[in-house]
């Protein structure tokens, strides 16, 4: 069952107490004043009085603003070194809870919470060392963390502690298989979302939307992301938007990418400056497109950086500059972005951006090609045909020219017909070339009708 809503009542109290506090705070300077060790004793109580205060607003979804009053409260109980306020001030910087996302404040309230032994402070040291979030990552010393507290989070879940039933699930969803349980993490994000906690109502829809540890069911999965984003969750809105792309809602998709964005949520950025480059739901504005294109690349958005690259290669909202490309491109390709290490292959051979060089080239064509890029396995395969970059090999040039044609590469069909054709396998070189122009090649038709006029002349005289 959804906990009830605050009632009129209650809401009335909460402003009482919130009096109460500033009163307080205004004549704090005056008592501590008097005595050091009047104040330092003073300060637990304080930080209990604040934590609570900003725990109900926290908790408060049908109140206005929650999460800003909650913020503001839970500063003030972080500051007299609240643990669980430390931790929470965390979550909300690393999620965009009230406040637009930032890595490097929810990093700096982790280390403070978990130093002071906070047990959610511990599971968010664990998750941004596993995540990257805010500090280099580290999944080996990440896993180290999350797996020490596992007991620990199981015992205190099941008290009701929605930050540590989340914990518990993310635990069993994320790490690896010797602790991966998908119908326990179903268990514990659903305690989690029915407390009302935005995280895990966005991650349960995700499991719906996946078939994780629950049958796959579209409808449960909007309904999750729903209550996230009513919650002004970015990644739920952001989630949602997505789940509505079988709709055709542009207009919807748009309000909940904005929404996200305004958050620093970076994938929001990125989709939203799409559907301005593209005009999607909105005119076309490339300058809005590059603006939120380089918000989202300079959170690690691999595809953004690859977005920023394309519109630098062919001047499309800029001044076309290929080295410019290339520097984006290059920041995407060492984040393993399999596209833009094509295009760094593509490049270097080309010499746009970068003096012309085929060693080079085919370095990152392999790397492209090795992770499954159909574009890299097919200029590979032209490498190794012709003999660019080292010595011809017509077998290897065969083996990844098979593979970009598996990976949708229609050209690489017309290629396979050009080795058979070279080594005077004509009725196979005719095949290959009509292959290619079934699945989209053109010039493939017009080299095998040219065969297929010769073929009996050439097979007379053979």
């Amino acid at each position: 069952m959804i906990r009830q809503r605050y009632s009129p009542t209650v809401a009335k109290h909460f402003r009482v107490v919130s009096l109460f506090c500033v009163v307080l705070l205004m004549l704090e300077p005056c008592v501590v004043g008097l005595s050091p060790v009047l104040a330092e004793s003073g300060k637990p109580a304080l930080a209990e009085q604040f934590f609570a205060k900003g725990l109900g607003y926290y908790w408060a979804q049908d109140m206005p603003q929650h999460y800003d009053e909650a913020f503001v409260w839970l500063s003030k109980a972080a500051e007299y070194g609240h643990p669980r306020a430390q931790s929470i001030l965390a979550d909300m910087y690393n999620n965009g809870l009230g406040i637009p996302i930032d890595y490097r404040e929810g990093w700096n309230f982790t280390q403070a919470s978990a130093r002071q032994g906070d047990l959610y402070g511990q599971f968010l040291l664990g998750k941004a060392f596993y995540k990257g979030l805010g500090v280099e990552k580290d999944l080996e010393k990440g896993t180290k963390i999350l797996s020490q507290i596992l007991n620990a989070l199981e015992r205190e879940a099941g008290l009701g502690d929605a930050h540590t039933q989340f914990s518990l699930a993310w635990i069993y969803d994320t790490l690896s298989s010797a602790t991966k349980d998908y119908r326990k993490a179903r268990y514990w994000y659903e305690k989690a979302a029915v407390h009302g906690y935005a995280v895990a109502q966005s991650t349960l829809g995700l499991m719906f939307g996946r078939g994780e540890g629950v049958r796959k069911n579209s409808k449960a999965e909007i309904v999750w992301y729903r209550r996230a984003a009513e919650q002004g969750y970015p990644i739920g809105q952001y989630n949602l938007a997505l789940a509505l792309r079988e709709e055709g809602d542009l207009k919807s998709q748009f309000r909940l990418y904005r929404l996200a964005a305004n958050r620093n949520y970076g994938p929001a950025q990125a989709q939203l400056g799409w559907m301005y480059e593209k005009g999607k739901g909105r005119p076309i504005n490339l300058e809005k497109a590059v603006s939120l294109y380089r918000k989202a690349a300079g959170q690690d958005h691999r595809w953004a950086q690859y977005r920023l690259g394309h519109l630098f290669q062919y001047g499309t909202g800029v001044e076309q500059d290929y080295q410019a490309a290339m520097k984006w491109y290059r920041v995407a390709a060492d984040r393993v972005y399999k596209k833009a290490i094509a295009k760094v292959g593509y490049f270097y051979e080309k010499g746009k951006g970068v003096p012309k060089d085929y060693t080079k080239a085919k370095e990152w064509y392999i790397k492209g090609a090795r992770l499954g890029n159909g574009y890299s396995q097919e200029r590979l395969g032209k490498f190794y045909m012709r003999g660019w970059a080292g010595e011809k090999d017509v077998e290897n040039a065969l083996e990844w020219f098979k593979k970009a044609s598996r990976n949708g590469r229609e050209r690489a069909y017309y290629e396979i017909g050009m080795i058979h054709e070279e080594q005077q396998k004509y009725s196979q070189a005719i095949r290959w070339y009509l292959l290619s122009a079934i699945k989209g090649y053109t010039f493939g038709l017009k080299r095998a009708v040219y065969l297929m006029v010769l073929y009996p002349v050439i097979s007379f005289r053979t």
